[in-house]
């Protein structure tokens, strides 16, 4: 597969692994909400070029500051919930 083509249409950086792939940017103004956007539309049109199956409900957005909005394919893209698994486990802690 010529996943190494995918990253000529981004401005982001693109983290290529085996399984999945990252795209990530420093954004700390709404032209680089922009950019982001742009570089999640021209990933998810790559992958449909390439018939490759996309499954955006998996795809999560992690922030590091100002909370600012994401969508692909017309879909606002939820949140990693911090901390989610220690309160589980402090949870079920609790209960032994």
């Amino acid at each position: 597969m010529f996943v190494q083509r995918m990253d000529q249409s981004v401005l982001s950086q693109l983290l290529k692994l085996t399984d999945f792939e990252k795209l990530f940017k420093c954004v700390s103004d709404p032209g680089g909400v922009d950019i982001l956007n742009g570089d999640l539309r021209s990933v998810h049109q790559w992958l449909e070029d390439w018939q490759i199956l996309f499954n955006a409900d998996i795809c999560k957005v992690m922030h590091f500051g100002a909370k600012m909005w994401y969508s692909i394919n017309n879909t606002i893209q939820n949140d990693v919930e911090e901390g989610k698994e220690e309160e589980e486990k402090e949870e079920e802690w609790k209960k032994t």
